[in-house]
């Protein structure tokens, strides 16, 4: 009577096994009550069974749905539960060879699900036991195919690559699992870089996905999207990510209602957020969102899975208010990341980077400079954001500490991340360069950044980013040494990097290196090659863009100095209409705000110049005077603005005591650059003799003989030395003119004494410093001599 009744409770619940099938619940999960009652039925069916075959199958049944609700609800009794059932079917003596690899596998996977090390280790130990005799060979590949996958499993929690060798060798045993020999083999390539493990995956499962009646299908089509996404990275092939992402898309259109549909959205998301990163189409950034968020919406909180997921939709909405500005997606993305947890903090300081709450990143990214490579390059990242929002060093020097250790311990197959790399601890050394001026941190940037740039194709969006970054250090290189090479390279990198996402930042730097260039070229085209690009910008950005007034001071800039070149009124026009509508459309709280007021100042003075329009001269005097008014003495914008005041007062000779004063001011600013300080003191003395104060003119020029080593100061080689003191080379004689005619003889020696001693005086000072650092430091002070004597780099 027994057995009858096992019998009837068993068919009930094969009966609601069928019914589950049919609606699509046992992989959807919509109703979990269903699931378990059909646990339930079973369970209660083996313990109604005689010992035997039948009742193993029953508790084996029992156990798989117990499992599968475990994996979608994350309840542990469900998961003790199963392990329970099926310790009972492998302790059967003697062995249950109908059941055994059925019962072997499943309690392997589950014991693996239970976060136990020792648990993990014993299933893989389960896999490795002798296979009864009498289990069939579809049972014993089913063994070998657990172990293969369990050996992977563990092979991502301990890195021991006897494990991965190991996995690959058992899936290949099995030959009847394609996605698994494909993952296996898509890791190896992740760990040693392996381009023909990545193609061999990638046929593997196009393979697997070939007949979409098959079990898993849409599982097996996401995995295809992403590994045809590694495939990319390693060819850069555009195809290759549209092939992803119409499979995803399949995917997503067929998977069964629930988890797998689910999931099949997730993959999708994830290729379109790397097409975007690729091509910089804000439509895929969209739709990246849209099916992150739905992979997300559907999963129950505590799911397995679901903190990696919320940290994908985190990033795709981090990068989309980056790119456009989006504050709700922001503030969205910083608490899912939160949510996400610990093992995603590294994406949450870059969340944090992007909110500009800079203390809050470093906060966090303190506690990550222990951790792995993504990790590390985050709280690099975040000590750089605030060396470069504050001007603090020491943050500067932890972060390059920080990027120089995740470079030494990444792994070399890890491109994306070593890319990341390259890129942060590039623009690292920049900054250091920028601000103590260290040559050699300049060189070794711009090899990073060529090298990170180097690796990815071009038409990557990613490759722009670098590409700017690059162009940076090469202006600054230029900037030092003045080669033509330098300069060359900064214009051709951003011509590229135009073309692709952040247009409008690429095509504005564009502009500044075009002028750069021009300064030393003489070449009108380069200024016509830079207003083109202004415009380019500002037609790209549009009037609600918040730099539009900015770009539109660009443009008007560039046209001035167009205009100066070739003498073409229209310039003029354009670059005067330009820099009213920049002043007009307001908004500007930036520390730079007098710049625009200034710069159509200076055009309408060119305007006055070219037509004599008094009313022109009269107005950006006015201008100018304003903005005197309302900026603070002694800094380098004040100096700026006296300098062009100077030249609007001088204009008038009636006006000529408030240009000297004007010019005097500027020179004696000690917080303006040394060479605008020389050339209004230059400026002050001319004028003044033309007036016949020729005492003023001396004390003029004294100042500006005064500021030469300033000019040529010791961080130059000799050679940039003497070129930047070549154009100043009358400055001393012209002095000495003025102070005969202003009968001072002994101020004439004394300036020609200092402007033709400048660098033999540096070099008698830096030995009188090194005998004073010997008496306190021998030592240090060998070391600073042996430096000293080394040819300049």
């Amino acid at each position: 009577m027994a057995g009858w009744w096992a019998r009837q409770v068993g068919s009930r619940a094969y009966n609601v096994l069928a019914f589950m099938e049919a609606a699509g619940a046992r992989r959807s999960g919509d109703d979990m009550e269903i699931l378990g009652e059909a646990a339930a039925s079973f369970a209660i069916a083996a313990e109604q069974a005689p010992p035997g075959p039948r009742r193993n199958r029953y508790l084996v049944r029992s156990a798989t749905l117990r499992i599968a609700r475990f994996r979608r609800t994350g309840n542990a009794s469900d998961l003790a539960t199963g392990i329970q059932a099926l310790e009972r079917v492998l302790s059967a003596d003697p062995p249950d060879t109908e059941q055994y690899a059925e019962a072997t596998a499943e309690l392997a996977s589950a014991l693996r699900r239970t976060g136990s090390r020792a648990d993990f280790d014993r299933s893989i130990e389960l896999l490795r036991r002798e296979v009864p005799a009498g289990v069939d060979v579809t049972g014993r590949t089913r063994v070998t195919r657990a172990l293969g996958a369990g050996l992977l499993h563990r092979f991502r929690r301990d890195g021991d690559p006897g494990d991965l060798d190991a996995a690959i060798e058992a899936a290949r045993a099995a030959a009847d699992d394609d996605a698994l020999l494909a993952d296996a083999l898509l890791e190896r390539d992740a760990r040693r870089g392996d381009p023909a493990a990545v193609d061999e995956a990638v046929g593997l499962l196009r393979r697997a996905t070939a007949d979409q009646t098959e079990q898993g299908w849409a599982l097996r089509c996401g995995e295809l999207a992403q590994a045809l996404v590694r495939q990319y990275r390693i060819r850069r092939e555009p195809a290759l990510l549209d092939e992803a992402v119409d499979v995803a898309r399949r995917a997503g259109a067929e998977a069964d209602p629930g988890f797998d549909r689910l999931a099949a959205q997730h993959d999708l998301g994830v290729v379109l957020f790397a097409r975007y990163e690729a091509r910089g189409d804000p439509a895929d950034l969209s739709a990246a969102v849209a099916a992150l968020r739905s992979a997300v919406a559907g999963l129950p909180t505590g799911a397995p899975g679901r903190p990696d997921r919320l940290a994908w939709l985190a990033t795709a909405l981090t990068v989309r208010a980056t790119h456009l500005g989006a504050r709700a997606d922001l503030d969205e993305a910083i608490a899912l990341l939160r949510e996400a947890g610990p093992a995603h903090r590294g994406a949450l300081v870059n969340a944090l980077i992007a909110r500009a709450d800079v203390d809050g990143a470093v906060e966090i990214g303190r506690h990550l400079v222990g951790g792995d490579t993504s990790d590390r390059s985050a709280a690099g990242l975040a000590y750089l954001t605030r060396h470069l929002s504050s001007g603090d060093l020491g943050d500067l020097e932890r972060a390059i500490e920080v990027l120089r250790a995740a470079m030494r311990d990444a792994n070399p197959a890890e491109l994306e991340r070593r890319l990341v790399l390259f890129d942060h601890l590039g623009t690292a050394l920049a900054a250091r360069y920028a601000a103590t001026g260290a040559p050699a941190d300049l060189d070794e940037a711009v090899d990073l950044l060529r090298s990170a740039a180097e690796r990815l194709a071009p038409g990557d969006a990613i490759r722009g980013a670098v590409l700017s970054r690059l162009s940076v250090a090469l202006r600054y290189r230029y900037g030092l040494h003045g080669a033509r090479s330098d300069i060359d390279e900064a214009v051709e990198v951003l011509r590229e990097a135009s073309d692709g996402a952040g247009r409008t930042m690429h095509l504005t730097a564009l502009a500044n290196a075009l002028q750069t260039r021009h300064d030393l070229t003489d070449d009108p085209e380069d200024l016509r090659g830079a207003a083109d690009a202004a415009r380019a910008a500002l037609r790209d950005a549009g009037p609600d863009d918040p730099m539009y007034a900015s770009l539109l001071n660009n443009v008007g800039i560039v046209l001035h100095r167009t205009f100066e070149v070739t003498g073409d009124r229209d310039d003029l026009d354009e670059a005067e209409y330009a820099l009213r509508t920049s002043l007009d459309s307001g908004g500007r709280d930036d520390a730079d705000w007098w710049m625009v007021p200034l710069n159509l100042a200076q055009v309408q003075f060119a305007r006055y110049e070219l037509d004599g329009d008094e009313d022109a001269r009269r107005d950006a005097l006015a201008h100018v005077t304003a903005l005197l008014a309302a900026v603070a003495p002694g800094t380098p914008a004040h100096a700026s603005l006296q300098i062009v005041a100077g030249s609007l007062y001088r204009a008038d000779p009636r006006s000529a005591t408030e240009a000297v004063a004007a010019f005097r001011s500027a020179a004696m600013n000690e917080h303006a650059a040394a060479v605008e300080r020389i050339r209004a003191a230059i400026d002050a003395a001319r004028l003044a003799l033309r007036h016949r104060a020729a005492g003023v003119a001396t004390d003029m020029y004294a100042v500006a003989v005064s500021l030469l080593p300033a000019v040529a100061w010791r961080g130059l080689d000799r050679t940039d030395q003497e070129l930047r003191l070549a154009w100043l080379a009358d400055v001393a004689t012209d002095a000495a003119e003025a102070g005969i005619t202003a009968g001072r003889a002994d101020a004439a020696v004394e300036c020609l004494e200092q402007g033709r001693t400048v660098l033999w005086g540096q070099l008698l000072e830096q030995r009188a410093e090194l005998t004073r650092l010997r008496d306190a430091a021998p030592a240090l002070a060998d070391r600073l001599e042996a430096a000293l004597a080394q040819p300049p780099p």
